[in-house]
């Protein structure tokens, strides 16, 4: 890899497959702001400290905005997860937008 990944080998794998991915399918364009939904499993909190990893390395330049959207379908653990994912996008001083649907 070249050009916008030049700290390709400096990745973990699973940053690798990120990158390989968002080049492949040129995924964020020219886009200087993308939304990253994150659910606050384990999956998606994975995607989110590895965005910000290659956000910080100069990797990727849009700028993220981490969305959560609680469905309160789950009481209190709902609310958890929200509690959580406005807590890990503070840690990684991101911008975070949650909403609460029924």
């Amino acid at each position: 890899m070249s050009g916008l990944f030049d700290n390709y080998e400096m990745l973990t794998d699973f940053e690798k497959k990120i990158t390989g991915f968002i080049e492949t399918e040129n995924l964020f364009g020219s886009a200087d702001k993308a939304l990253l939904a994150v659910s606050g499993g384990a999956d998606s909190t994975a995607l989110l400290y590895s965005m910000a990893r290659l956000k910080a390395e100069g990797i990727l330049g849009a700028e993220f905005i981490v969305v959560h959207i609680n469905h309160q379908l789950r009481g209190s653990d709902s609310d958890s997860d929200e509690a959580f994912v406005v807590e890990q996008a503070g840690r990684l001083n991101l911008s975070v937008i949650t909403k609460r649907l029924d």
